[in-house]
């Protein structure tokens, strides 16, 4: 007799830790991949949209002529004129470079 109601603790002591752990994996499936959250199944990939194509040299000439270039002109004159009287040779070879780049850049394209 008390063979037999430990034998039935024992088996209901299994099917509670089955049902459990059955239950947990459940759960972690869900979080994994079924959840809204998950951006695998929830969402579809968007759709691309080509909005329109742009010449660089177009680009290039119309910054070129803007007043953000007209501003960056002015104050690149303005730090090689200070460099200038004040003799620093290092800056204005700085400058002279950063104009050579800025030069190859805007006829690059045109």
């Amino acid at each position: 007799m008390q063979n037999l109601k430990s034998t039935q603790k024992r088996n209901q002591r299994k099917r509670t830790f089955r049902f459990f752990h059955s239950f947990l994996m459940i759960m972690i499936f869900q979080g994994c991949f079924i959840l809204p959250g998950n951006n695998v199944i929830a969402q579809s990939s968007p759709v691309k949209i080509k909005i329109g194509v742009y010449d660089s040299r177009i680009v290039t000439l119309a910054w070129s002529r803007s007043a953000f270039f007209a501003d960056h002109q002015k104050m690149f004159g303005l730090k090689s004129d200070s460099a200038t009287r004040a003799h620093d040779t290092a800056r204005l070879k700085e400058l002279s470079i950063e104009e050579e780049l800025l030069d190859l850049y805007c006829t690059r394209f045109r």
